[in-house]
């Protein structure tokens, strides 16, 4: 296989991208197709591309490091992956679960999701153990990252698993599983909709410049006003959209819907509080 120079390009950056965003150790192992894909473009170009920064990526969030976790467990959650008849043991350490600090799944892995700097694992739990007298209870609300209970789907974060282990027992899926589903992504993000919402905001003039370039949704509608300009959409209520409103707030007002309006008033007021008490 050979590549082009503009692929080679095109392959530098996803590799700089992915360095940014938590894929570091999987890059390294794809090292002779990085150095081919930089030797390509050295040997084609007047000038050395990579080496003088003209080849970058970037984001304009702060972008958090990524969690520690062991090479080698993800290497067993791969494996069991593309086998697809392995189980995994896993030793966890849960989030929000009172004073539990470890706990032992069996389950079925599903998919690897490499999300905000971090590299989740959607898995069906089998079976679970707890130190005694710490088990939740039944009606007790679980971590958001942490076992949903047997029988149900569940997001563990990588770099909070303690021990993975392969194990014999086939764990057959459940039947007509759509891991893109409402309520397996709930698992790995923030999502306060069963489906998009209609929203509508009123945009300064520098934010009507950006959503008019990077729109917010597929169709989304502006029309001017006596006040700026006015936003329509369809849009999923996600933890990343009130991140997006809350961050941009000074060139955003939510018109409707009023559950999301009186959120971001809410959490405005909240920060105010914090900046008017004394230091």
């Amino acid at each position: 296989m050979t590549l082009s120079p503009m692929e080679c390009m095109t392959l530098t950056a996803i590799f700089q991208h992915a360095d940014r965003f938590g894929f570091r150790s999987d890059t390294e192992d794809l090292a002779k197709l990085r150095e081919y894909a930089s030797t390509e473009l050295w040997k084609k170009a007047h000038r050395d591309l990579v080496a003088e920064g003209r080849i970058t990526t970037g984001t304009r969030f702060t972008v958090l490091k990524p969690g520690v976790y062991k090479e080698e467990h993800l290497r067993i959650i791969q494996e069991a992956l593309i086998d697809g008849s392995s189980s995994l043991d896993i030793v966890y350490r849960p989030r929000d679960a009172g004073a539990a600090e470890q706990c032992w799944y069996r389950l079925k892995p599903l998919a690897l999701s490499y999300q905000d700097s971090n590299i989740y694992l959607t898995a069906l739990v089998h079976q679970e153990q707890w130190p005694e007298g710490q088990k939740p209870l039944a009606d007790a609300p679980r971590g958001k990252y942490s076992s949903n209970g047997p029988g149900k789907t569940c997001a563990l974060m990588l770099h909070r698993m303690l021990d993975v282990k392969t194990c014999w027992e086939n764990i057959p899926e459940l039947v007509a599983h759509d891991l893109r589903s409402v309520e397996v992504q709930k698992d790995l993000m923030t999502i306060h909709s069963d489906g998009p919402i209609d929203i509508e905001l009123r945009l300064s003039v520098n934010l009507h410049n950006r959503l008019s370039e990077n729109p917010l949704a597929e169709g989304q509608v502006i029309t001017p006003s006596t006040e700026g300009w006015m936003l329509k959409c369809q849009v999923d209520d996600t933890q990343g959209l009130r991140l997006f409103l809350l961050s941009n707030a000074g060139d955003i007002q939510v018109v409707a819907p009023r559950h999301l309006r009186d959120h971001v008033r809410g959490v405005l007021r909240q920060a105010l509080e914090i900046y008017d008490s004394k230091l």
